[in-house]
């Protein structure tokens, strides 16, 4: 998948990687056994869903241990084999194990996400029905209140494409989808009937609700009940393969090995999971004299049996510990690493010690299992017990008390661990997709407690304000005052900043009712900050600091509480005469219209002229922040404004009166006018060794030179078969250059008015132009996004460069290295080196392509909020840099910059 936008928006919607799912669920079962499943395949139901175009649904239902899972396993495997080399994708199936005890794979939107994108993943050119959306709302597509509505619509276009390869979609455990069941059923029902393209095989335990849910849908149904001979011999074949294993590995005789089989096969009742728990209960026994007396003694039933292994592990010296274990795995809200659950396990004497953890996980081992350090259920049925018939000895102290543990041990080991800049990646602008997590990682323990502690305090709540938690300079006030911050660093890091979000939402809804007020408000600050700026953080961590703070209200909590944090390189605004409560970083100003058309700075710097779409121009004091003077100078659009050099004077130019006004701002007089164009004035520049000749060029096809200080017309230059765009005069004044919508560049003697050169790019149209310092050579800003280098002299095009942006003013420096433009500024060396971008040649601040960001040099360093994005822009370059952005609301935000190379921490 080249394009990135297609590569982010299927990395957005990826929760987990169904194919890694399953892969862990075989693991973890010790291999997939083909033989136990291949009965399947002779199943008349499943023969007629697999070859009959109008079969389109097959669900197969079944107790716990059946062998569900790995029965669509094998199936799974089976398609994905049988599948030509030449079209793979046409028998490869996409498929979902749906899993109650994770959020990430417990309800019906993720389902369908990880549908989606193993389907996109297959075949990228699908995944437009996903960008459509995705590009307009970004990650929030996936994560509000609507993502179902959303998803729903966007799988279905996707299923019922007709460049969709016909495939099939397998879902396994529909009863392990805890939320909106119903909803993701009657998707099913509705596709499953609309498009013969897919067939659908889903999978559930029986189950009254999901029974009633399907009853009206047109289906096969296979019932591992009404196929207990099959299953039976199935699990027969499953137990010889399991005890051979278990002969090979403990050196058993062939006459135990036949006493343990015929005992197993008696006893299994058609339960794989039976099979497998007891096989490895007796595989920790060391001494074989004592295997059948052991296998004597487990019950037949399987909650009894679970019942026999929890008596077992209440009975060792560390039962306190593990039934700690055994409630919170059962609580969690995903399946959590080892670190993650030495973290949550609260021990009297301090922290828990690898060798113990170990040795109490092994003990657990009938319950739980670890793959790559992730601790799961041996099966689901294992929780169902523990926190069904098992309650009251795993939550003795009430789940509500487990649910407070796991809060009290994540905010401690936070507030320990987390810090500003914790993967070390120093550039604020450090995109996400480059972070690599470090080795060892100094978020391992904190994962977890990272994304779900406020989940943990909304279940106990209860007993966090009996402990006093919820009180001012305590527990949860105290770690939003000091860590707030770097734990949003950490969510991003993680990828789990939208969770973070929602839980602070359902937090500040709960502590309205039951916390002190000062504690509601604080956490109604926090969500207004996730929310605000979760894009800048998601996209790049270290916007908490520089972004998020920057554009956050001055008067909100989180603003003041972290102002500390604050970047070195941005120097407070000016209080004089600042109304508005923004941003203390950023100056606002508020044009009187809508849309800033373009801007202006005087030379000295201090004072900043606006032109409105409707043709009001404001001047602004930067010091005090106030408008100093508005000019209603023309009924329709300001075209161009520009000072007079070493004045105050305001020179002004409008579409409809044809004329140039110069203005006082001083005073706020009308100084001049100046008529003779027949059309709009679009470009103004003055001589550089005469303030008062200046140039104008119009939409009439003509440049006119002006004296100002006769008021008079000096020369008019006619030879533009379109309107003249952008003028320049060479640095001696000998010269003018002219650019106009005919595609051409002129070269004039102002004086006698004679063209002396022609330049021509074929259908290319400058918006700015000037000479460069020696006056051999031309630069012109091309309406294309980028830059083109002209010999003066022979006309030819040297070289052209791309910039990604239009730019609408160009100035060199004096000593002529850089090229000032009103998006930043560029080193001359692009035009030696032939570069054919000009972004690895732009040199401290500037505005990105795409209005998003401000960067120094090629590095990102401050995200833009939509509404301070700009529809104009302009840098003033100088020992503190000015940066004016002009926003479609009318908003100017000014911000001063100061070098970042040596304020960065």
């Amino acid at each position: 998948m080249a394009d990135p936008h297609n590569r982010s928006c299927l990395k957005a919607l990826r929760t987990t990687d169904p194919r890694e799912h399953k892969e862990r669920i075989e693991k973890s079962s010790g291999g997939l056994f083909l033989d136990s499943c291949s009965w399947i395949l002779d199943n008349a139901e499943f023969k007629q869903w697999y070859s009959h175009p109008r079969s389109n649904l097959l669900w197969i239902k079944g107790n716990p241990g059946k062998g569900k899972t790995m029965l669509l396993c094998s199936i799974i495997d089976g398609m994905s084999s049988t599948a030509e080399p030449n079209n793979q994708d046409a028998c490869t199936p996409s498929y979902f194990f749906c899993q109650a005890s994770d959020l990430r794979t417990n309800n019906a939107t993720a389902v369908l996400r990880g549908l989606i994108y193993m389907i996109v993943d297959r075949q990228p050119i699908l995944v437009s029905h996903a960008r459509n959306r995705y590009d307009r709302a970004g990650d929030q597509i996936l994560t509000d209140s609507n993502s179902w509505e959303t998803l729903s619509k966007i799988f279905s276009a996707i299923v019922q494409d007709r460049r969709l390869i016909d495939s099939y979609i397998i879902i396994d455990a529909l009863d392990q989808c805890t939320t909106d069941r119903d909803l993701l059923i009657g998707l099913i029902a509705r596709l499953s009937a609309a498009t013969s393209k897919i067939k659908w095989l889903v999978s559930s335990r029986n189950m009254s609700d999901i029974e009633e849910d399907f009853t009206m849908v047109h289906k096969l149904e296979i019932s591992l009940e009404l196929n207990d001979r099959s299953i039976s011999q199935a699990v027969g074949l499953y137990t010889w393969h399991k005890v051979g294993e278990l002969a090979k590995a403990k050196g058993y005789s062939d006459e135990l090995q036949n006493a343990v089989y015929r005992h197993i096969c008696l006893n299994a009742r058609s339960s794989f999971l039976w099979v497998a728990l007891v096989c490895q209960d007796i595989a920790n026994i060391p001494t074989q004299s004592c295997i059948l007396s052991r296998l004597a003694g487990f019950p037949t039933e399987l909650n009894a049996l679970y019942a026999c292994m929890l008596y077992q592990v209440c009975g060792l010296g560390v039962s306190k510990l593990c039934l700690q274990i055994l409630a919170i795995v059962s609580v969690v809200y995903r399946p959590i690493t080892t670190d993650e659950l030495s973290s949550l396990v609260d021990m009297p004497d301090g922290a828990l010690d690898e060798e113990t953890l170990a040795q109490a996980l092994e003990i657990c081992s009938s319950f739980l299992t670890i793959h790559q350090r992730t601790i799961f259920f041996v099966h689901p049925s294992a929780k169902d017990f523990l926190i069904g018939k098992a309650t009251n000895t795993v939550f003795a102290p009430g789940m509500e008390h487990i649910h407070y543990t796991i809060f009290s041990q994540s905010l401690q080991v936070l507030q320990k661990s987390l810090r500003r800049d914790i993967y070390g990646l120093n550039a604020p602008g450090f995109p996400i997709d480059q972070v690599k997590q470090p080795d060892p990682d100094p978020l391992a323990a904190a994962r977890y407690p990272c994304v779900y502690w406020a989940r943990h305090l909304i279940d106990s709540v209860k007993l966090v304000k009996q402990h006093g938690h919820l009180h001012d300079g305590v527990k949860v006030d105290v770690f939003l005052r000091t860590k707030f911050l770097y734990w949003l660093e950490s969510l991003s890091l993680l990828g789990s900043l939208p969770e973070g979000a929602l839980s602070i939402s359902r937090l500040h809804h709960v502590l309205r009712q039951k916390a002190n007020p000062q504690l509601a408000d604080l956490v109604r600050d926090a969500h207004i900050f996730i929310t605000h700026h979760m894009a800048p953080i998601q996209s790049s961590p270290l916007q908490v600091y520089a972004s998020a703070l920057v554009f956050n209200p001055a008067n909100f909590l989180v603003k003041n509480l972290f102002s500390h944090e604050e970047p070195g390189w941005i120097v407070p605004k000016p209080r004089a005469g600042d109304k508005e409560r923004m941003p203390g970083g950023v100056q606002t100003l508020k044009a009187i219209s809508e849309q800033i058309d373009s801007m202006v700075f005087s030379p000295d710097g201090t004072l900043l002229a606006s032109v409105s779409i409707d043709g009001a121009v404001q001047i602004w004091n930067l010091e005090t922040g106030r408008c100093t003077q508005t000019l209603h100078v023309h009924p329709a659009s300001v075209y161009s404004v520009t000072f007079r050099p070493n004045s105050s004077n305001l020179i002004i130019s409008g579409r409809e009166d044809d004329s140039i006004h110069v203005w006082d701002t001083s005073t706020n007089q009308m100084l001049q006018t100046l008529k003779g164009h027949g059309d709009a004035i679009c470009a103004i520049v003055f001589s550089p060794n005469n303030n008062d000749l200046l140039a104008s060029g119009s939409w009439d096809q003509t440049v006119r030179i002006w004296d100002l200080a006769a008021s008079s017309c000096v020369q008019t230059l006619n030879g533009h078969d379109g309107d003249v765009c952008t003028i320049a005069f060479s640095p001696d004044g000998v010269r003018l250059a002219s650019g106009s919508s005919d595609c051409t560049i002129k070269i004039w003697d102002p004086v006698n008015g004679l063209c002396l050169q022609t330049l021509h790019r074929y259908n290319v149209v400058s918006t700015a132009i000037i000479f460069t310092p020696d006056g051999t050579k031309l630069v012109s800003a091309l309406n294309r996004d980028s830059v083109a280098i002209w010999d003066v002299a022979t006309g030819q095009c040297l070289h052209t460069a791309f910039v990604g942006a239009p730019l609408r003013q160009l100035r060199f420096d004096m000593t002529g290295s850089c090229l000032h433009t009103d998006r930043g500024t560029i080193s001359v060396d692009f035009v030696s080196s032939r570069a054919a971008s000009l972004e690895p040649y732009m040199r401290g601040y500037w505005i990105s392509a795409d209005n998003r960001w401000i960067k120094e040099n090629s590095e990102k360093l401050l995200w833009l909020p939509s509404d301070y994005r700009a529809c104009t822009a302009l840098i003033r370059i100088s020992s503190m840099s000015l940066v004016a952005l002009g926003s479609s609301s009318g908003r100017i935000a000014i911000l001063r910059l100061l070098d970042s190379s040596d304020t960065i921490s």
